[in-house]
């Protein structure tokens, strides 16, 4: 069994679609659930995003090769219409590339390797990757490296972790971006601008549009909250189900125990 008590930090791998195998063909397309842009399209020159999950998975476990107190967190739900949680077949992913040596078997034994199956969104990756930190080490990790999509940093950064209230002294993001079609990466970009906006405005993501996206990809309120609170202090409890007060973007005014 692994010795939860030399993790201090927090790796976060965040799952973008889910593999279908049972660790074979992890490059094929036809192995995962992808949305439409994921996919190749020789068309317009797009190659396939399958190699990003991959390196994304690869660069969060080898931390552990520097960092003996790296944990590392798959974070992701059961999609709607899917059959597992993303971070689930992340891990099953993680295991097929130690078991054929592409990532460091040492590495891989070392990390843990533990996932988070209930987020919908990146709020929901940064915050509930930390409360299953807790779950199994049974304190809060001292530092958060979170392993995404370049694009995605500032939203972490400006938007999620003040809106928990995260020390940015002791958070860090390793961003590896998908190989983009010509003309493409300006139409990403101003995608993610946009919703960053949308974080902005609705920092716990439970308004009109937010909360929407979350629905439609499966967000179940009433069975991921009481697993998530089991453990939990208080003030973390009462985080969970903050709303940003009247005006739906008020942070969160208590103090809590990672500050």
């Amino acid at each position: 069994s692994t010795d939860v008590s030399r993790f201090e930090h927090l790796i976060i791998v965040c799952c973008n679609a889910t593999y279908l195998g049972d660790g074979g063909k992890i490059g094929d397309e036809d192995q995962w659930i992808m949305k439409p842009y994921q996919r190749a399209d020789p068309k317009i020159g797009k190659k396939s995003e399958t190699a990003t999950f991959l390196k994304h998975i690869i660069d969060g476990v080898r931390f552990s090769l520097r960092d003996p107190t790296a944990l590392v967190m798959f974070s992701g739900g059961q999609i709607a219409g899917t059959p597992r949680p993303e971070s689930e077949s992340y891990y099953i992913v993680a295991q097929a590339l130690a078991d054929s040596q592409i990532l460091e078997p040492m590495a891989w034994s070392r990390c843990g390797g533990y996932t988070e199956t209930f987020s919908t969104d990146s709020y929901q990756n940064l915050l509930f990757s930390i409360i299953r930190f807790r779950q199994v080490t049974k304190r809060f990790p001292r530092h958060v490296t979170v392993v995404s999509h370049a694009f995605k940093k500032d939203r972490f950064m400006r938007c999620h972790a003040p809106a928990i209230r995260w020390p940015m002294r002791k958070f860090s993001f390793h961003g590896v971006d998908p190989p983009f079609a010509p003309g493409e990466q300006e139409k990403v970009f101003a995608g993610e601008k946009a919703t960053r906006d949308e974080f902005e405005r609705d920092p716990y993501g439970i308004g009109a549009f937010l909360g929407k996206k979350r629905a439609e990809r499966g967000w179940n309120a009433a069975e991921a909250i009481p697993e998530l609170e089991s453990e939990c202090e208080k003030k973390v409890v009462r985080l969970l189900s903050w709303k940003g007060g009247d005006d739906g973007k008020t942070i969160f005014p208590d103090t809590l125990p990672w500050e």
